[in-house]
């Protein structure tokens, strides 16, 4: 087939939809192309500064010119880790500098006035992306998320300064309070909440990314909406078409439109696999976090890898990926990632740019409204751009600052009470509040700590509380209960955040003790002896060896714990048990009976 040339169409048959960093979107308008029909232009864009000078220093000849490296990118790399339904088609398309020209000219103004100022279309590439059009259709509306990072590091690789702090607070909120200090717009949206699976959780990630979308008039880039092609704003008249097409009147109220765009894109992204997907990609190409890659490197063979990132440029050719990826797909889960090998130094920086391409990707979630079928791309990843060597410096330093001023910055926040266990149910939510009322005043408990029994007791409420007489009644153990519980980490209280604890005391333990009592006694029962007897034991009195073994399982909820007190002649009088374990040659010697 002949190559796609954008000559064939004119600049007027294209309209201006939204850009990033590195790239800007048109979509196709015209007719009489149908080989463009239903589909996006992608141009790369260059600093102002840098406006004169060619992206690519080549003769002028377009066969010498490499195609885009997303293209190579998606076909060689990321279409052998991602389903392919998940991801738009790309193709080649021919440009030519004269078109480009009158294209900028046509839709500068069209394009946010900050943008204008730091960017423009790069006139000198000769080849650009065609992509699938997930946005345009009469009656269609289309949701850009902008998800981030979906996981917390282990704290095999990190300090004992930065652990606490990166094992209980995930990377989005640390960043974003740092960006509430350099005065950005506040949001409360936390990515834990969409990728958790929890229906109530991901309603208050969508919760918050619509309140942040409102509040900054739609300039934060983590939502983005889109109505028969073309972005809109809250406060633009396209808002008006949004209500229209979501609930038939225009005129709806804000808060029963949030409802009606809730109650479209909860189901889609429960149904999807495409944030489980993007959050393993992450977690599994970032098993060392960037100080462990960096002490890694330092004690590495790679030429002035000594002097750390900045020595490290040279980017991985195609040849690489194609050695990383069949890597990747055989040896790479048998590595031993909490001692890992510096002969594996280039897959491991590899595999780190790679996690950054998906912990800055989007979700493009297309909505056939007024009757018609799903897309058949209902729901993609696009932005899965290659990430170049020479950033991996710039990462190291801005994830050093984004935690020292957050560990100062007041806002810190326990792991229960902030955004890697469990979120409170936003006033939207469709389940009504249930917390106990006795006087927090005169029970002396601090604003964390209220806030802490106020999750408790929601969740109590709402998961435990319905179930109680039937868990009662047919004395079967809530398993999927003890999952959630472990989710919050609140089987792990008084634990270390090493072992996925939540490194509080007695008092909060005793707190969330009562609020699942006042749900169940037999749950509660079953949970303080799991969390207190076992996990609390092992944890203070366990060696090194047994903690490293049994907590984390415990703490998670993938094992449940006991102590085994009963025997024929006693019960919770721990001091009458009379079975001993005394210490002999090659073990230990049990002497007694325990009466289950």
């Amino acid at each position: 087939m002949d190559p796609l040339r954008i000559t064939d169409t004119r600049p007027e048959d294209w309209t201006y939809i939204s850009e990033g960093g590195a790239t800007i979107v048109f979509s196709y308008k015209g007719g009489g192309a149908p080989r463009f029909e239903g589909h996006v232009l992608r141009l790369r864009k260059i600093a102002i500064s840098d406006s004169g000078e060619a992206a690519w220093r080549g003769n002028g000849n377009v066969e010498e010119e490499p195609d885009d490296p997303m293209i190579a990118f998606q076909r060689d790399v990321i279409s052998q880790l991602v389903p392919q339904a998940l991801l738009p088609e790309l193709d080649v398309v021919l440009l030519d500098a004269q078109w480009l020209d009158a294209l900028a000219s046509l839709h500068n103004e069209d394009r946010p006035v900050e943008r204008q100022k730091k960017d423009a279309i790069d006139k000198q590439r000769r080849k650009g992306i065609l992509a699938t059009d997930l946005i345009s259709g009469e009656t269609t509306i289309a949701v850009e998320i902008k998800p981030k990072w979906g996981f917390l590091p282990k704290a095999h690789h990190l300090s004992h300064e930065t652990a606490p702090v990166k094992t209980s607070t995930c990377r989005f909120c640390m960043h974003t309070s740092l960006r509430l200090e350099e005065g950005d717009v506040p949001t409360e949206y936390c990515p834990m909440d969409l990728y958790s699976k929890d229906e109530t959780r991901v309603k208050k990630a969508i919760h918050d990314l619509w309140t942040a979308w409102v509040r900054s008039d739609g300039s934060l880039n983590n939502l983005k909406i889109f109505v028969s092609g073309k972005m809109i704003r809250p406060s633009n008249h396209s808002y008006g078409v949004l209500s229209n097409l979501l609930t038939g009147n225009p005129s709806t109220s804000h808060m029963d439109l949030e409802e009606a765009f809730l109650s479209i894109l909860l189901p889609l992204l429960l149904r999807s696999e495409v944030l489980d997907t993007i959050s393993t990609m992450q977690r599994n190409l970032d098993p060392l976090d960037i100080e462990g890659l960096s002490k890694l490197c330092a004690i590495s063979s790679l030429e002035n890898a000594s002097s750390g990132f900045a020595s490290i440029t040279t980017d991985p050719t195609w040849e690489d990926w194609h050695d990383f990826v069949v890597s990747y797909k055989s040896q790479y889960y048998t590595w031993d990632h909490a001692n890992p090998d510096a002969r594996n130094i280039k897959h491991y920086l590899m595999a780190y740019l790679l996690s950054s391409t998906f912990k800055d990707c989007s979700v493009i979630l297309k909505i056939e409204q007024g009757g018609g079928s799903p897309s058949a791309h209902a729901v993609s990843i696009i932005d899965l751009d290659p990430k170049a060597m020479n950033r991996l410096s710039k990462w190291e330093e801005l994830d050093r600052k984004i935690v020292e001023r957050y560990k100062t910055s007041g806002r810190q926040k326990r792991s229960i009470v902030a955004c890697m266990r469990f979120a409170r149910i936003g006033r939207r939510a469709s389940v009504s509040r249930h917390v106990s009322t006795y006087n927090v005043d005169v029970a002396g408990l601090t604003e964390e700590q209220t806030e802490f029994r106020s999750i408790v007791a929601e969740f109590a409420q709402r998961e435990i509380a319905p179930r109680a007489a039937e868990i009662d009644r047919t004395n079967t153990f809530p398993s999927d209960i003890w999952e959630k519980l472990g989710g919050m980490g609140l089987l792990g209280v008084t634990a270390s955040f090493k072992y996925g604890g939540l490194d509080l005391g007695y008092l909060h333990h005793t707190v969330a003790m009562e609020e699942l009592s006042r749900a169940s006694g037999s749950v509660a029962l079953s949970y303080g002896a799991h969390s207190n007897l076992c996990v609390n034991q092992i944890h203070r009195h366990g060696t090194d060896a047994q903690k490293e073994k049994y907590l984390p399982d415990l703490i998670s909820g993938k094992k449940v714990g006991s102590l085994a007190m009963s025997e024929t002649g006693s019960g919770s009088d721990v001091i009458s048990m009379r079975l001993r374990a005394d210490k002999v040659d090659g073990g230990w010697k049990l002497n007694g009976n325990k009466f289950w």
